[in-house]
């Protein structure tokens, strides 16, 4: 099986969509992460769940400013292209 390229969209829940897309990776396929609402942090300052998207090796990007250690994209039209290329886009 070819493997898909899947782009995760954390627009209201990102704790759950980080829980789904580290569910995704077992599977094999190449995931890319990204938020796009503020996430919850604990007390310091880091995001809460990160490390299952770490553990599973999921790149993760956002256009916030402000989330430390997440590769921010610099304009709309970064999103707009990552969703061109991908296979799947999931919106959670």
């Amino acid at each position: 099986m070819k493997e898909k390229k899947i782009l995760m969209l954390a627009r209201r829940d990102p704790r759950e969509a980080m829980r789904v897309t580290a569910g995704l990776a077992v599977r094999g396929h190449h995931l890319t992460f990204y938020f796009l609402v503020p996430p919850e942090q604990d007390a310091s300052g880091r995001i809460v769940n990160l490390e299952m998207l770490e553990v599973m090796e999921i790149e993760a990007k956002t256009l916030l400013p402000g989330l430390d250690g997440i590769a921010i994209l610099h304009t709309q039209e970064d999103l707009s292209q990552a969703i061109s290329k991908a296979d799947h886009v999931v919106s959670i």
